[in-house]
């Protein structure tokens, strides 16, 4: 699931990247899994910009009516760590998906070939 997010993001990183920064606590991942064992969703975080920022990135999954909600374990586990604020950098639709909790487009970034 990671490495579709990867795919289908625009975050400079690449798997093994992300493996070695979570193997040295820089970035944390979160999955979420059935009762029969099937990973359902994944996110990747960070705690950004002067340690006051959840960063949430990478995350992807199947069925997110069914665990969507779980964004607020994430959201209490940041205040409990410090931050603030929390950003989710992802492609369009997450901005429709977490309305409903809270969040709202802050910026855009925007991109060039070169």
């Amino acid at each position: 699931m990671i490495q579709a997010a990867i795919d289908s993001g625009d975050e400079p990183y690449n798997l093994n990247e992300i493996k070695e920064d979570i193997d040295k606590n820089r970035m944390q991942l979160w999955a979420i899994f059935e009762n029969n064992g099937e990973m359902k969703a994944a996110f990747v975080t960070t705690i950004a910009y002067a340690g006051k920022v959840l960063l949430i990135f990478f995350a992807g999954g199947e069925d997110m009516k069914n665990w969507l909600y779980l964004f607020h374990e994430l959201m209490r586990w940041g205040k409990d760590n410090g931050c603030t604020s929390c950003e989710v950098h992802g492609r369009l639709g997450w901005d429709r998906a977490l309305k409903p909790y809270g969040f709202r487009k802050k910026k855009i970034v925007l991109e060039k070939d070169l």
